[in-house]
């Protein structure tokens, strides 16, 4: 109970847990007021999810990388989960659900990685083919998609939609069916990065593969009744030989591993940070050494030690003089072409002055002041 109470009087954005008596005071008193109960919601929540995610951030650092990656992912997003079971209950307030799950997504991001939000500077634009070439970048995001689930499905896709836009001319009453079209919408993201110059990755293209057997379903669904189970088997069957569910091989799964050899070579830079601790300021990139940060949570090391691209200002200032600012960095110099840290480095050299290089291993150079 301490702990907790020391926190809340060293965070500001913990003394908005003041708001949660009031929220449910005005929804004893006036349940009409339901502007006021929403504004409310929004404050309220704010603190417990940040609550939320310090604790699993710490249960996380505890159990190791498998079950704090699991725990993460379940309840880190637990708030949001929430939001939408009531959502699917109370259909008549739909639309105020969005809004509340984007005020969420911008908390998070401010807690997690000091930014409100984060549009840019985590990555090197190495993907030199798509970088300005928006057909390119198309291009790339439908071989990841066919990589990923097979020619079958995505025609498939393709299909369905075309009979659901024929079938809402023929009579507007099959509107609704344009509700199955948004995931389409998934692809903007990696669409946006990929002309950004984002290296290419398979696995964002995995919400798409879900858009395509939804709109493979809904069509399906429009067929004449007694073709209906044929038309579903053959896309079924198309998928699961093209794309085996369970095969080691799966472009998905090697694209998982690319990292293996280098966290075992990481282990020499990760083992001297250790013995060494001394609580200063670790300057990392989180585009590119995200996954490290991760790996050192297991050792004790929290987001707070790291100064990274999601701190706005300060990490721009260290950009331009890094021991003002820091004492240790870890840079990456050998995957995607060196993170931002190398190639600063490699363009003024005196970057590095008053550093020390003290430890390296899989890629990974750490520096000490």
């Amino acid at each position: 109970m301490m702990p907790l109470l020391s926190d809340i009087r060293q965070s500001p954005l913990l003394w908005l847990l003041a708001v949660v008596p009031v929220l449910l005071a005005v929804e004893l008193l006036r349940p009409g007021a339901h502007t006021l109960l929403f504004i409310l919601s929004i404050v309220a929540i704010v603190p417990l999810a940040a609550l939320l995610g310090r604790a699993t951030e710490s249960v996380a650092a505890r159990i190791g990388d498998a079950m704090g990656g699991l725990l993460n992912a379940t309840l880190g997003n637990l708030t949001e989960l929430l939001i939408a079971l009531t959502a699917l209950r109370a259909g008549a307030h739909l639309a105020a659900y969005p809004g509340i799950a984007i005020v969420l997504f911008l908390v998070n991001s401010r807690w997690t990685v000091g930014s409100w939000f984060v549009s840019s500077g985590f990555f090197i634009a190495e993907n030199v083919e798509a970088l300005g070439h928006p057909l390119v970048a198309w291009d790339q995001l439908r071989e990841g998609l066919y990589r990923l689930s097979g020619t079958a499905l995505v025609w498939s896709g393709y299909a369905g939609a075309i009979l659901m836009v024929f079938a809402y001319v023929r009579s507007p009453a099959k509107a609704p069916l344009a509700l199955v079209l948004a995931p389409i919408a998934a692809a903007a993201l990696p669409l946006s990065a990929y002309i950004q110059g984002h290296p290419f990755r398979i696995r964002y293209d995995v919400p798409l593969v879900a858009a395509c057997a939804a709109l493979a379903g809904a069509g399906i669904g429009l067929l004449w009744s007694r073709i209906q189970p044929i038309a579903a088997a053959l896309v079924v069957g198309a998928a699961l030989i093209q794309g085996p569910p369970l095969s080691r091989d799966a472009p998905l799964i090697l694209e998982s591993q690319r990292d293996a050899v280098s966290r075992k070579g990481r282990d020499a830079v990760t083992a001297y940070l250790v013995q060494h601790r001394d609580r200063r300021t670790i300057m990392m990139s989180m585009g590119s050494l995200g996954h490290y940060m991760h790996d050192l949570s297991a050792h004790g090391f929290a987001i707070e030690d790291f100064l990274h691209e999601g701190n706005g200002d300060i990490w721009s200032f260290a950009m331009t003089d890094p021991k003002a600012v820091v004492g240790w960095m870890a840079i990456e110099e050998k995957a995607e072409g060196g993170d931002a840290l190398y190639l600063e480095a490699k363009r003024h050299p005196a970057f590095l002055d008053g550093f020390i290089r003290v430890a390296e291993g899989g890629g990974v150079a750490l520096y000490r002041r």
